[in-house]
């Protein structure tokens, strides 16, 4: 039965693989998904010997990875004649949006702008050859590990379980929740942000109180560990199990950095391109009546660097913005966000002069660099297409970043003013590597804000993701 469901398996990359569009290929896998868990159920019941083998490299298959195949096709990617002239008309339409907020022609003619630019990339993408980048195995894995400890979410028999994996050891957890639980779990979080971040609920949140719960079991295989990275399966992706997990692992006792990534192949392919020393700053901040300190936070975070370039108000041109970005090593945007569900890479920073894209960071960013996004939900993702998430997340690890830092939800302007800040005050004394010294950074400021009793939505907003720390 495993022979047989890893031929088809083999048969369905192949022919995800023959599709155009990393979006179209993710919808694929996810149509797909019902032959990864059944190959799950199947490694489940094999031998101890195989199990954890067979269960990782299933795992790492069923993730959708066109993040994979985009960064290693990278170096190929180029914009045809089309994509630049409607890439102009949704740059200025943008200007337009940007200057009139609610302007409804503005917005259909973007919607319509996207819906042709989406196109012309689909056809264009028809035409590459698609790099054949293989899922990575546990051995190979376990051998690119080093401090870190990897957990991977997944679900057997309709069963969260996690693999626990270490360059010497490898353990499969079986956590109290199913998938029923956790979509429960995902309505009342939902209920429960929409409401804090309207200063109009209660301060308890019931969901992230019954995953540390749940995850507790986890606890006793990472105390010696000094970094973790979570991989989550779909059904996890709304909740904020970083901030959940470092909540479990501090109780425990453990004093290790909790940071995501989309995949164990992912996070190594990204890790790859890692910066070892410079830390040129790109600190940008455009403020409004809605976030009036955004400017101020600017400012304080340029200072915390020797080497800054800090674009403010007029200043934060788009043209200079992306002029700038391949510049630096560490790149702090504090900004508008808007996600947009439907055109994902059309999600866009706000500028002085106009929106910037998602799309329009590809082969913008300096390899291995470190992004902070300190915009109110930053973070958010498309969640109707699998495993792969799109965003602006995505946009900056495909443009080159090693680590991102973003928001899940809206953020508190004057809790945010003082947090990054201090940040990158801590990353910079760090003085490691700067993707591990931001992951590090960030799980302390998650930390002290909690012993100080700032209110759950506040501490649990902030995450990492990228790289296998």
């Amino acid at each position: 039965a495993w022979r047989e469901l890893e031929h088809a398996i083999h048969i369905a990359e192949r022919f995800r693989g023959s599709m155009r569009a990393d979006f179209i290929r993710a919808s694929f896998a996810e149509s797909a998904s019902d032959l990864y868990q059944f190959a799950i159920d199947i490694a489940m019941l094999s031998t101890a010997e195989h199990r954890a083998t067979r269960v990782f490299s299933v795992v790492e298959r069923s993730r959708a990875r066109s993040l994979v195949e985009a960064l290693a096709g990278r170096a190929t990617h180029t914009a045809c004649a089309a994509d630049s002239m409607l890439t102009s008309q949704l740059n200025a339409m943008y200007a337009t949006a940007g200057r009139q907020e609610h302007d409804a022609t503005a917005l259909r003619r973007i919607a319509d702008l996207e819906s042709q630019l989406e196109r012309t990339t689909d056809r264009r993408e028809a035409t590459r050859l698609l790099s054949n980048v293989p899922a990575i195995q546990l051995a190979e894995a376990q051998q690119s590990l080093d401090k870190a400890t990897v957990v991977s979410f997944y679900l057997h028999s309709g069963q969260l379980h996690a693999m626990v994996v270490s360059g010497h050891d490898v353990q499969v957890v079986s956590l109290a929740l199913n998938k029923t639980d956790i979509a429960s779990l995902s309505r009342r979080h939902a209920l429960a942000i929409d409401l804090a971040t309207r200063a109009a609920g209660p301060t308890a949140n019931v969901a992230s109180d019954a995953l540390a719960r749940a995850f507790m079991p986890l606890a006793r295989h990472l105390v010696q560990t000094e970094r973790v990275t979570l991989v989550p399966c779909r059904e996890l992706h709304g909740f904020p199990i970083a901030a959940i997990m470092q909540m479990v692992l501090d109780d425990a006792g453990a004093t290790a950095c909790v940071s995501l990534s989309p995949s164990v192949t992912a996070g190594l392919a990204v890790r790859t391109s890692w910066l070892m020393s410079a830390r040129r700053a790109l600190v940008v901040g455009v403020a409004d009546e809605t976030a009036p300190r955004m400017e101020e936070e600017a400012a304080a975070v340029a200072a915390c660097h020797q080497h800054a370039t800090l674009l403010c108000a007029s200043d934060a041109t788009a043209e200079t913005f992306l002029r700038e970005l391949p510049q630096h090593e560490i790149v702090h945007i504090a900004t508008h966000c808007v996600f947009d569900p439907e055109f994902p890479m059309a999600s866009r920073l706000k500028l002085s002069d106009r929106w910037v894209a998602a799309r329009e960071f590809y082969d913008r960013l300096r390899p291995g660099c470190v992004v902070v996004l300190a915009g109110c939900e930053t973070g958010r993702t498309s969640d109707t297409i699998g495993e792969d998430r799109f965003g602006l997340i995505r946009a900056m690890l495909v443009g080159g970043a090693s680590l991102v830092i973003a928001s899940q939800w809206r953020l508190h302007d004057e809790s945010a003013s003082r947090a990054f800040p201090a940040l990158h005050r801590l990353a910079v004394a760090d003085g490691g590597v700067p993707a591990i010294a931001y992951a590090v950074a960030l799980a302390s400021i998650r930390r002290s804000q909690r012993q100080q009793g700032e209110p759950w939505y506040i501490w649990q907003s902030l995450f990492s993701k990228g790289a296998l720390l």
